[in-house]
């Protein structure tokens, strides 16, 4: 497979500042091996997914990191600012951890923690076997978590995107890319507004510093589910009916219009285009956004602007 013999050779050629950055201490680098394994089923950008990356010596695992074939401009800059909020005295802490970004994907530091099966993070907090002060305060924190989430725009928080770590009774958050304002942060459900905690000044300061830096990174815009383009991928792949591809391309573009003035630039048959070429292998469709333009997948040229978006009046 060309995409794990891609991720297994940039692993290699950067093997020192991987393990100096994520693995720091481990030693007698060169005699470190590499083994690879694929998470999840959803693939992107011509087969790309996120990869499980194993250091061993001798037989013994030394350090697992995650691969992303992905940017991470902006959940590195959300984990600065989470470092940042948890030097204000008198709040609950937000969760940590170590991200190496590079030109076109990125390393993660492995969080141990138990996964989410389903549902969202304050339902698994009620049923989760805790202590009832362990509980209080695992909810205490999701609470502040929530609140600081929905103040910078982080979505899509579903069950799949976050953890739970029991010794720290905090729910991280793994995946951080999609940035909607005003859309629930799914930490309390999709369709639930959740707790809205109070804020100190200095950590409002702090939230609009990054969100007016916000407007220069590149984030990851979803016009409609990643659940919804999924579907149209399964069914493509039983059935080849175009008419999915015209399908797809409407449900976008209507998600970007109930939202968001749209000025075009991309016509609709290479949006068509780019989303058969995706659902031809496979792929689920993904859309990259900086400042106010609207990319296909994401390389941020020319050739793959869709759209310049203008919040509506009102909007954030």
């Amino acid at each position: 497979m060309n995409f794990l013999k891609n991720v297994h050779a940039i692993s290699e050629r950067n093997k020192s500042v991987i393990l100096s950055t994520l693995a720091p201490g481990v030693q007698a680098i060169e005699d470190i091996q590499i083994e690879l394994k694929v998470l999840g089923e959803e693939t992107h950008h011509g087969g790309a997914s996120t990869v499980l990356v194993s250091f061993v010596k001798s037989g013994t695992m030394l350090k697992k990191v995650l691969y992303k074939p992905r940017c991470s401009e902006t959940e590195c800059a959300i984990l600065e600012l989470f470092k940042q909020l948890n030097l204000e005295p008198d709040h609950p802490k937000l969760p940590e951890y170590k991200i190496l970004p590079m030109e076109s994907c990125s390393y993660w530091e492995y969080v141990e923690g138990t996964h989410l099966l389903s549902g969202d993070a304050a339902s698994f907090l009620k049923e989760f076997p805790l202590t009832t002060s362990e509980r209080d305060q695992a909810q205490f924190n999701l609470a502040y978590l929530h609140s600081i989430c929905r103040s910078i725009g982080i979505s899509d928080l579903h069950y799949q995107n976050v953890i739970f770590n029991r010794d720290l009774l905090q729910i991280i958050p793994i995946d951080m890319e999609v940035i909607k304002h005003g859309h629930a942060t799914g930490l309390f459900g999709h369709h639930q507004e959740g707790p809205n905690r109070q804020l100190s000044v200095n950590v409002l300061k702090r939230i609009d510093r990054f969100n007016s830096d916000q407007k220069n990174r590149v984030f990851r815009n979803t016009p409609v589910a990643t659940s919804v383009l999924t579907d149209v991928v399964s069914n493509f792949k039983v059935s080849g009916n175009l008419e999915l591809v015209r399908e797809a391309r409407r449900k976008i573009m209507e998600g970007l219009g109930n939202a968001l003035i749209v000025s075009r630039i991309m016509l609709d048959n290479t949006l068509e285009k780019y989303l058969l070429d995706d659902l031809e292998r496979g792929d689920v469709p993904t859309f990259s956004q900086k400042g106010k333009i609207l990319y296909y997948g994401t390389i941020l040229d020319d050739e793959h602007k869709i759209a310049v978006l203008e919040p509506k009046e009102g909007g954030t």
